[in-house]
């Protein structure tokens, strides 16, 4: 496997595919299976790793009104030819899929605040409503929802799991702004967004069995009876056992780019689980979604390679810390603390 590794550093840690066509022409015999074992098992691929959520996870809810997804479309660049509307507040009922929309000036709170209320009029009041974390659902945003016995859910920002319906919805209602844009050699689209968000709702939907979000809201007997058979054909959740090895998903900011590192550098082992929360510590705990389970052989790496990687500066960067205080799992080595000095990778030399 070291001419193998060799190629997978010196190509840039390419996928499983582009790998498995550089190892054929250079004439290494791996099977697919071989490949995909062994990009698994390296560090760095694990820590870069995008997290693929499967259908599996639905959002269930019981009726109509119970839970909202709303999130903003950013249009600033149109902004000029469009009277000033930079944002769309978007919202989408989860159970009928019904969604509105309105153009907003500016994404402060008491802006939000106001098209949420001109929408809550249109669609009804929700039980529950769910947001990323933004600026503009706090504030007197969530003053209201509060005072209106509404729960408001926030998620992280790029928590697709969790907002996976409005995410969708999102890229629904802009792609069809862009491509109207195209269509009609213009940059306007605030005076054709309610045609469109008409015409959504009167579509058929492969998740309502091919009933429009109208009908889905007029009929809710019948979409109750449409979610409940796409759940029972739905695979079994896979689950971590205790004992198990893990690495923690790191919080996203809003200012993180794709290309980041998405799990923690130090692994923890699972020592309970109550429900669906699996705990690393008596007080700390995460659902499976923001786990990543480690190969045994990558956590039986030995300590001295690890501390000789470490003296020869082979890579010399900043690395961000977890926030997760926890000894490492490989017999207690702690992780290197990220420093502002610029060190030679090849002689160890401070520069500045």
């Amino acid at each position: 496997m070291d001419k193998l590794k060799e190629i997978y550093e010196e190509y840039g840690f390419v996928g499983i595919n582009k790998l498995s066509q550089i190892a054929k022409k250079s004439g290494l015999k791996y099977s697919a299976k071989q490949i995909l074992e062994f990009i698994q098992s390296q560090k760095v691929s694990q820590l870069h790793k995008k997290q693929t959520i499967k259908s599996s996870n639905i959002i269930r809810t019981t009726g109509v009104n119970v839970i909202y997804q709303i999130d903003l479309l950013d249009m600033t660049k149109f902004y000029k030819t469009n009277q000033g509307f930079k944002w769309i507040l978007i919202c989408i009922d989860i159970f009928t899929r019904k969604a509105d929309a309105l153009p907003m000036k500016n994404k402060t709170a008491e802006t939000t605040l106001t098209a949420l209320k001109i929408i809550f009029e249109k669609m009804g009041e929700p039980q529950i409503c769910a947001s990323d974390n933004g600026s503009e659902f706090k504030g007197v945003v969530a003053a209201y929802l509060r005072n209106n016995s509404i729960i408001q859910k926030m998620s992280e920002v790029g928590d697709h799991n969790s907002l996976g319906i409005v995410d969708r919805f999102s890229q629904t209602i802009k792609n069809i702004l862009y491509r109207s844009m195209t269509r009609r050699e213009t940059t306007v689209w605030y005076d054709r967004l309610q045609q469109y968000i008409n015409a959504y709702n009167n579509t058929d939907h492969t998740n309502l069995d091919d009933m429009t979000p109208n009908e889905a809201q007029k009929y809710p007997s019948d979409t109750l009876k449409v979610q409940d058979d796409r759940i029972m054909q739905q695979p079994a959740n896979k689950t971590l056992k205790i004992g198990d090895i893990v690495r923690v998903k790191l919080k996203k900011s809003v200012f993180e780019k794709g290309y980041t590192r998405r799990y923690s550098i130090n692994t923890h082992k699972i020592i309970n689980k109550k429900g669906e929360n699996y705990f690393i510590s008596a007080t700390e705990y995460y659902r499976y979604n923001d786990l990543q389970l480690v190969p045994i052989e990558d956590v039986e790496i030995r300590v001295d390679e690890v501390k000789k990687a470490h003296r020869e500066n082979k890579i010399a960067m900043d690395l961000q810390t977890d926030g997760i205080e926890e000894i490492n799992t490989r017999r207690g080595l702690r992780e290197r603390q990220p420093t502002n000095r610029v060190v030679h990778a090849k002689y160890g030399k401070i520069l500045w």
